[in-house]
């Protein structure tokens, strides 16, 4: 009678187990599909522009769950592993873009027309950096509506509390003085504080407040703190010490300061990213800091549980961060394809196909290796792997 009652328990757990990764895996396929969608609509209607055939347009890749075919004869599929997608156009060999040379030295005339390889070289990089743009675009679309109607978050740059012995207590910074500028950038809210003492830890930086209506330059340097991020990721961060109370949102209902805030949001998480990658190569970050699929998994249902605003918020900061990666100049990558055709323009003629060959070879096993290294600090981050140790062998 025991074992049957731990058995029922077990099993118990087992299916709640499921039923919570369920609660993940939804989120997290809505999420990646609608960011795959956007960077691959962007290569597609572009090259549609430049008279391209589109062979096959596909969200995911491995086995076909769903296929249609449009009028064109695209073929329209979402595949079973949601880990992606491509647009595979006439005179690629695949849908990673790599020219396939047997067809191509076997064109008609009618078939070059319509093919990616024989298009102008302007043409070629406009359809590769669309991908990217389109996912810059979407995520200021997507600020834009947030703005104008749930609004943007603001907190005044007013120091409501000092922390003692904090990198603000030493450097003469006193409560209700007004931070205008910051290392030499024009201070708007006390979020831009945040964002530039986080990535400028241990760096003496310039800073000017308003006190008493009197304009004083001072100098902080952002002290350093190994903190545990919400996926219990330790990262170093850096802090100045101070809080501020004064918390609001604001609607804008003109719609050209809207786009302007979202310009200037986006452009800032941007700016932010190349910082910390830059840190990671350098060793001022640790790269246990880089997230995979499991993490933006847990984010998704995270965000999602928290309203409408704040996912929409998420997607558009991932959306920015898709479309950055993508721009590295790694062969597979947009920007490895940029690339080519950069040393193209100024060689006046096509890098050697064996050397492209090779390149795309090295740029797959960086890639597949990076791929390899983030799971496993998502597994370790969130414990995964003591969880199912613990739940299936007890």
């Amino acid at each position: 009678m025991l074992y049957i009652v731990l058995l029922k328990i077990e099993c118990e757990e087992k299916m709640q187990f499921l039923l919570s990764s369920l609660e993940y895996i939804i989120p997290f396929i809505l999420v990646l599909s609608v960011l795959i969608f956007v960077h691959e609509f962007g290569h597609y209607i572009v090259a549609k522009w430049c008279g391209v055939k589109i062979e096959e347009f596909s969200l995911g890749f491995g086995k076909k769950l769903i296929s249609r075919f449009d009028k064109s004869g695209t073929e329209w599929k979402i595949c079973a592993v949601p880990f992606g997608g491509y647009v595979k156009m006439f005179g690629d060999s695949d849908g990673s873009s790599k020219p396939d040379e047997e067809k191509i030295k076997n064109m008609t005339e009618e078939e070059k027309e319509v093919s990616f390889p024989y298009k102008k070289l302007y043409q070629k990089s406009a359809i590769v950096f669309a991908g990217p743009f389109f996912n810059y675009i979407f995520a200021i679309m997507c600020f834009l509506f947030l703005f104008m109607t749930y609004g943007e978050q603001f907190t005044k740059p007013i120091v409501s509390e000092i922390k003692a012995d904090s990198a603000a207590s030493i450097s003469g910074l006193q409560i209700n003085d007004e931070i205008v500028e910051f290392n030499g950038d024009k201070i708007e809210k006390f979020e831009d504080v945040q964002a530039i003492a986080s990535l400028n830890f241990e760096k003496e930086m310039p800073i000017s407040v308003k006190r008493d209506g009197e304009l004083i330059n001072l100098y902080i340097t952002p002290k350093s703190e190994t903190i545990k991020n919400i996926f219990g990721t330790e990262e170093k961060r850096g802090f100045i010490g101070i809080t501020s109370y004064d918390v609001s949102f604001i609607r804008h209902s003109n719609i050209f300061i809207a786009i302007s805030r979202a310009f200037e949001n986006a452009n800032k998480i941007m700016l932010g990213t190349l910082k910390a990658v830059g840190q990671m190569i350098t060793g001022q970050r640790s790269s246990a800091e880089l997230g995979g699929p499991l993490k933006i998994a847990k984010l998704s249902k995270d965000f999602a549980s928290r309203g409408a605003a704040s996912l929409i918020y998420f997607i558009s900061v991932l959306s920015l961060n898709l479309g950055l990666i993508n721009l590295f100049p790694v062969p597979v990558l947009d920007g490895g394809h940029l690339l080519f055709f950069g040393i193209e323009a100024l060689i006046r003629k096509p890098v050697n196909a064996k050397i492209q060959d090779v390149l795309f070879k090295i740029g797959m096993g960086l890639i597949l290796i990076l791929a390899i290294f983030i799971t496993f600090n998502d597994l370790k981050s969130l414990s995964i792997i003591d969880f199912i140790k613990n739940l299936f062998y007890k």
